[in-house]
């Protein structure tokens, strides 16, 4: 696509958490509207098949290009970021500096941050935020998950 040399870092995370964050009842994210629709308007069903589509692309380009690609979770990047990232660093053929993981130090451009994330300092762990849904919301939204759950290694 951009030449032998480019390299794409995939950083996937649990379907579940991601429906729950994106069926926040307090935002709105207009790219799920159509997997709401979809979904006869249950916003959290929505979120997980959007999800779903989204990473069943990410699997396909991986598959298809997989010596340029390295995958990572958001869990293990949250949870233990200095070897997670020593990996990518390794991937990408680029020394690794102990900074990265200081970046609130650093002057850098924001880009499009969420803006959870530009009122944060480091790297925390975020996740299982979904097991605060009922069980019965959890095992729909985890059915609209798969196969791609599954086969990211979210049992």
């Amino acid at each position: 696509m951009f030449g032998p040399t480019v390299r794409f870092v995939v950083i996937v995370r649990n379907g579940l958490d991601v429906a729950y964050s994106l069926a926040d009842p307090r935002r709105h994210y207009p790219a799920i509207d159509a997997a709401v629709e979809s979904a006869g308007g249950d916003v959290p069903i929505g979120a997980g098949r959007f999800w779903s589509t989204q990473n069943r692309k990410i699997l396909n380009f991986t598959a298809a290009h997989p010596e340029a690609c390295v995958r990572i979770t958001y869990e293990d990047l949250t949870r233990d970021p200095e070897p997670t990232l020593q990996s990518v660093f390794s991937f990408l053929g680029v020394a690794w500096d102990p900074i990265v993981l200081d970046y609130a130090s650093v002057e850098h451009h924001a880009g499009i941050e969420d803006p959870d994330v530009k009122r944060t300092t480091r790297i925390v762990e975020n996740s299982g935020k979904s097991l605060a849904w009922p069980a019965e919301i959890r095992s729909k939204v985890r059915e609209a998950c798969e196969p791609e759950l599954s086969e990211l290694g979210y049992s």
